[in-house]
């Protein structure tokens, strides 16, 4: 029986930070991959995609089943959370432009 994986809106957070340098405006994602119970799950591997630009980053979650993934252009991504013996799960976020702007 497979489980089904979790990014609960609840802590997956999708993060905006302005920088002041040639390098322009990049943005985070970071947040914490549960199972259905609440469960933390660690080890998971976590995807974004710019849907724009293809361009793919990779992290796996820690211990306390978190991940970060710092330093990305905005645009629209889309997150995928995957783990052997679980359903992968995927949403859809926005990194936008400007300081102190993000989603939750």
């Amino acid at each position: 029986m497979t489980r089904k994986l979790s990014l609960l809106v609840a802590t997956c957070f999708f993060l905006c930070r302005a920088q002041g340098n040639a390098q322009g405006t990049t943005g985070s994602i970071w947040g914490t991959v549960r199972d259905q119970q609440g469960a933390v799950v660690p080890g998971a591997t976590v995807r974004a995609v710019n849907e724009e630009t293809g361009m793919m980053r990779t992290a796996v979650a820690g211990l306390a089943g978190r991940y970060a993934m710092p330093s990305l252009s905005p645009g629209n991504y889309r997150v995928s959370a995957g783990q052997p013996g679980f359903q992968t799960v995927a949403h859809r976020n926005r990194i936008d432009r400007g300081a102190g702007s993000g989603t939750r």
